[in-house]
């Protein structure tokens, strides 16, 4: 039979090693909050620092609903791996975060955060996230280009 002083001290040492992790990890990661949905019958992402606007991914919302999409959050920084894949009116969004970069995919289109959420590839063009939020429109041919919101 095993003695309560040596559960309380096998319960203290877990305690203090996933006390440690988690210190370890604070600041270490960060995540973005991202939501999926129609906008203006076009299929958008709009994370922390961009909004994606999809010219070739129509996203009707049925008659007479408005809202609706889904919505989550995903990892810019830090150690580790992360997978997230979020649906919302049939199209789906997928991202994967592997040590410093997050891979995403959207009804064929492929993009990818870099260097901690600082930069967005999106094929061979890079747009630079620093600063103000971005609006960025992905044409159906897969090139993109930042626009003015207003």
């Amino acid at each position: 039979m095993v003695s309560t002083t040596k559960r309380i001290n096998v319960f203290f040492l877990v305690a203090m090693a996933l006390f440690a992790l988690t210190l370890s990890s604070c600041g270490s990661s960060e995540t973005w909050q991202f939501t999926l949905k129609s906008q203006k019958d076009k299929a958008v992402i709009d994370m922390d620092k961009v909004t994606l606007i999809f010219e070739g991914v129509p996203m009707v919302l049925p008659q007479d609903q408005t809202g609706g999409g889904a919505s989550g959050s995903l990892v810019v920084s830090g150690s580790g791996t992360a997978a997230v894949t979020v649906t919302a009116f049939g199209k789906s969004f997928t991202n994967y975060y592997n040590e410093g970069v997050n891979s995403m995919s959207f009804e064929g289109y492929t993009f990818n955060l870099l260097d901690t959420g600082t930069k967005l590839r999106i094929g061979t063009q890079v747009f630079d996230l620093t600063g103000e939020k971005k609006t960025i429109v992905i044409h159906k041919s897969g090139g993109a280009i930042v626009i003015d919101p207003n």
